[in-house]
């Protein structure tokens, strides 16, 4: 697959969101952010190939991540869940790409972005790596940064990172969940949410320290409804060495908040959570996905989805022509 062209990549990301009229970024750091991404991902031999993907008058720059579990709605037999395609899922957005790649170089010298070259060159970790470094990049002036610890003696797992925010020490565990595109598409009447959500969270904090913050970071593509909200609260109440649940969903609903902090210390929290800037509450998924018998959750057929499109048209019929 070829590889985009540094003008390629710097022109999408100057017209990001591709037909509007506001810009996100300006032409000096779409600029800047064009060439740190040629030179990360070079660097670590992830090829790079942009694409505008479209809904509608509205759309981003996207890559394609070849290998994702995703994209397989033409494989019959493949889980419902990997049928669907799209950004964040088997393509990712230039624009979130290009933030991390901002964040790395300034949080993390020395190390990014090879430390991160395993994960970011395999298609199964590279957004959940992505989002790993966003998250990151939205706290009040983190220092002293160690991802990967361990900072809990009562447990072998790590978590993402560990820093300080304005002097207060941060345990993050950063989750990516891509399967909640059908939360999106199905909306919470069809998928029901359970605490099973969250319990690969708390075997990550394995103790607590004194002064410090344990706390899980979840992006989702879907908006976080009352049962989401239910599940997380019940959760937090019986795992004791978790001090709160953090959410970005990139598909908040109108007038819903695109960050959400769910813990009883949600104003203490807020003294070092900066919950993102117009770039981050920007962002959104363009998700693809098979027509959906929605009281069974399952794409229809090729037979069944021509079958229903028929349907559709006799029931209403363009009056135009």
């Amino acid at each position: 697959m070829p590889t985009s062209t540094l003008k390629e990549i710097r022109d999408a990301l100057e017209k990001a969101p591709l037909g509007s009229a506001t810009r996100i970024l300006t032409p000096g750091e779409a600029a800047v952010r064009a060439s740190m991404v040629v030179e990360d991902m070079h660097s670590i031999g992830f090829n790079l190939k942009v694409e505008p993907v479209l809904m509608g008058p509205v759309g981003m720059p996207c890559y394609e991540i070849c290998g994702s579990d995703f994209g397989q709605d033409e494989v019959e037999s493949s889980a419902q869940v990997y049928k669907a395609g799209g950004t964040g899922l088997n393509q990712g957005s230039l624009l979130r790409l290009s933030k991390a790649c901002r964040i790395g170089r300034a949080l993390l010298p020395g190390i990014w972005p090879q430390r991160f070259k395993r994960t970011l060159a395999d298609p199964k970790q590279h957004l959940s790596t992505v989002e790993e470094l966003l998250w990151l990049g939205l706290w009040r002036t983190p220092t002293e940064i160690e991802p990967a610890a361990k900072p809990f003696a009562e447990c072998e797992k790590d978590i993402d990172w560990r820093f300080r925010s304005s002097g207060q020490r941060i345990n993050l565990e950063v989750k990516y969940r891509p399967k909640d595109w059908v939360r999106h598409a199905d909306g919470p009447q069809n998928s029901k949410m359970f605490e099973s959500y969250f319990e690969d969270i708390g075997p990550k904090f394995g103790g607590r320290l004194p002064g410090e913050l344990n706390l899980a970071a979840i992006t989702t593509p879907a908006a976080v409804q009352e049962d989401w909200r239910a599940c997380a609260l019940a959760y937090l109440q019986k795992t004791v060495n978790l001090d709160g649940i953090l959410v970005w969903s990139l598909s908040p609903g109108e007038g819903a908040a695109s960050f959400e902090i769910f813990s009883e210390q949600r104003g203490f929290i807020r003294l070092f959570f900066t919950e993102g800037d117009d770039e981050d509450r920007s962002s959104f998924g363009l998700v693809r996905y098979p027509m959906r018998d929605p009281e069974n959750r399952r794409a229809l057929t090729t037979p069944e989805a021509i079958a229903k499109l028929r349907e559709e048209a006799m029931a209403n019929p363009n009056p135009h022509g």
